[in-house]
């Protein structure tokens, strides 16, 4: 089988991992792990790739296409701020982790994720791919946040936009490192230290579970994991603990619902 992948950049470790494992051929396009501040976008950015693999643009490169069709289209993305509802396939069905975001998928299930958020609510929560992939406001990435910040709106509100940009961390009291011990590094501990120095947080080291991610990169897929949603038919946010449901695509007000 051979399967597109569209990820957040957040899993690229994780993912690449798993595909080098795996029996199935996975072809990956990242996606920014930034554009999740901005979900109308990433959404574009997805249905854009989405229809990329559907129908590859028509050049002369045509030669050089893979031998075999794609059997499905897979995210690597949870719901993210509703990014991944409205998008649809034309003739490969598609198939998104049942989660609310990144964080579920890497401990191995939406049970466990919130397990962990009832015992810990004020977690922030990192991974190799956040730590790689994002900016914090601390350590030497605070200078690098504030010179974007005034280069687009001026050095008097980057100041600004910096102290909120912290405040809005004040309600956090922990910080825990998602750790797969196959991608465990020591510069990842370093810098769950430094946050959690800075910040006054309690740091943690939670044992991720590769299985979730796992079962859906090799095709083995089942409704608790995963929303297999078919052509013809778009993804919606669900209001129970199954986050997602897939409805006819146009139908806006529910009436053909899983």
């Amino acid at each position: 089988m051979r399967y597109k992948v569209i990820g957040c950049s957040v899993f690229c470790r994780e993912i690449s991992l798993l595909a080098a494992r795996s029996d199935a051929v996975l072809d990956v396009t990242w996606i920014r792990q930034g554009l999740h501040s901005y979900p109308e976008i990433l959404r574009d950015e997805i249905q854009r790739e989405i229809d990329r693999a559907e129908s590859p643009p028509q050049t002369p490169l045509d030669l050089t296409l893979p031998p075999e069709d794609y059997s499905a289209v897979i995210l690597g993305f949870g719901l993210c701020s509703g990014a991944v509802c409205g998008l649809r396939t034309r003739r490969l069905p598609l198939v998104i982790p049942r989660s609310h975001d990144c964080i579920g998928i890497l401990l191995g299930s939406r049970e466990r994720y919130m397990k962990e958020f009832a015992a810990a609510p004020g977690t922030y929560w990192l991974s190799p791919g956040w730590i790689e992939q994002s900016t914090f406001p601390c350590g030497e990435q605070c200078r690098l946040i504030r010179e974007r910040l005034a280069a687009r709106y001026g050095e008097e509100n980057a100041e600004y936009l910096m102290e909120v940009k912290v405040e809005s961390l004040q309600p956090y009291t922990r910080t825990a490192l998602i750790r797969w011990p196959e991608l465990d590094r020591p510069r990842y501990q370093a810098r769950l230290s430094e946050i959690a120095r800075d910040f006054g947080w309690q740091p943690a080291c939670i044992d991720g579970n590769a299985e979730l991610l796992q079962r859906i990169l090799e095709g083995e897929w089942n409704d608790d994991d995963a929303v297999i949603c078919p052509p013809g038919r778009t993804v919606e946010m669900s209001e129970d603990d199954r986050i997602m449901r897939t409805v006819s695509f146009g139908d806006c007000t529910g009436e053909s619902r899983d």
